[in-house]
């Protein structure tokens, strides 16, 4: 008995500092309504623009429209799925239809199944189709090749960019013209000899702070999904780490520590300036937090894919990927996506934010939809 004890004792003891360090720990990253001090902080932080908030009425329907084009693309290729026979493809490698089925078959199970049904769903619904798919709703899905009706019906004709694989990303083989320059980051321009030689980026959020709760405010909360898609200095694209945030009332803030949301290389393309974005996904969810922040990765590991297929133009990518992120989330996820908010980095050198890498804290300006209001607190660290 006295050797069980020995034995469980510091077992035991393990537990509950285990507990405790949790517990700690959860009142830490937990929410609560912000205080004065805090919101004088975050108030007298940079705001950093939103990339889409300059961008021309022209220049957004021709986005919506290649991002419908490629909804239709992606459906065609969610229907052969479901039923081969039914739905035959162009399965050549360089088609969208084979390029959008690779990408779905990489979805998680659960995120594949419930693809399925809102597919299925959708395609018995068709006021919901014509939401999602715009002009090009009538198309025979039947059809081996629907590019051909595509390219009649929107005028639109995509012709695949060539890319190759580096570390588990897409990178253009050639530099595209950047057309699209925020001015995300802190204005410090130190530089000096022997400053460590970076070689990585990492975007890192802080805080979510809700400023006003979606409608209609009761009963319950906001269940906040945040996710995002990276698009690097070279035009590779790759989903952030979409994360499960709080449930928030108005003027809740919630800390998340330094959460990693996603890392760039600054290898990928020679020289500076290198430009840096990325795309913010705010979902309202009424589901499975968990399970929603890993159907909104999979889903923009999908936009990222075939978005970067036909766009060789860094600028036009980012403006198409806000158009393409909004239909897919909310043919997908099927919650309450917010429309997408994008942030950017204009790097002149590797030495940017001086011996640390690390910027000054920054936050969005509002991100708004469906009567919400919300902001992310965020920072930049350069690392080897």
């Amino acid at each position: 008995m006295k050797k069980n004890i020995k034995i469980f004792l510091p077992l035991f003891v393990c537990f509950i500092l285990t507990v405790s360090n949790f517990y700690a720990a959860a009142q830490q990253l937990g929410k609560r309504k912000i205080s004065p001090e805090e919101l004088k902080e975050w108030n007298n932080a940079p705001v950093t623009e939103n990339l889409f908030s300059k961008i021309s009425v022209s220049e957004k329907a021709k986005a919506k429209d290649e991002a419908q084009a490629i909804a239709a693309f992606v459906l065609k290729a969610m229907l052969y799925r479901i039923d081969p026979a039914a739905y035959p493809i162009d399965d050549k490698e360089s088609s969208l239809e084979k390029i959008a089925l690779d990408a779905i078959d990489k979805f998680s199970p659960s995120t594949l199944s419930k693809a399925k049904l809102r597919t299925t769903a959708l395609m018995a619904d068709p006021q919901k189709k014509a939401r999602l798919l715009g002009k090009f709703k009538d198309l025979d899905f039947k059809k081996e090749f629907i590019a051909p009706d595509i390219k009649r019906i929107g005028k639109v004709e995509f012709k695949p960019v060539l890319r190759s694989a580096q570390n588990g990303a897409f990178i253009n083989i050639e530099q595209p013209t950047i057309q699209l320059v925020g001015t995300g980051g802190p204005l410090s321009n130190y530089e000096t000899e022997n400053l460590p030689a970076f070689n990585k980026l990492d975007l890192v959020l802080r805080k979510v702070h809700c400023v006003d709760e979606t409608d209609p405010e009761s009963p319950g909360d906001d269940d906040m999904v945040v996710g995002g898609l990276l698009v690097g200095a070279s035009g590779n694209t790759n989903s952030a780490n979409s994360f499960a945030s709080c449930h928030f009332d108005d003027g809740d803030i919630c800390n998340h520590g330094d959460y990693p949301f996603g890392t760039y290389s600054l290898n990928s393309t020679p020289g500076y300036p290198k430009v840096f974005y990325c795309i913010l996904q705010l979902i309202e969810v009424d589901t499975d937090e968990a399970d929603a922040a890993k159907a909104l990765t999979d889903v923009m590991k999908l936009v990222g894919t075939l978005v970067s297929a036909v766009n060789p133009v860094i600028g036009a990518l980012v403006v198409a990927v806000a158009e393409a992120v909004q239909i897919f989330t909310g043919w997908l996820i099927d919650d309450d996506p917010f429309y997408p908010f994008g942030i950017s980095l204009n790097l002149n050198s590797q030495n940017k934010f001086g011996v640390d890498g690390r910027s000054s804290n920054w936050h969005t300006g509002n991100i708004s939809d469906h009567g919400g209001t919300y902001r992310l607190g965020f920072y930049w660290q350069l690392k080897n």
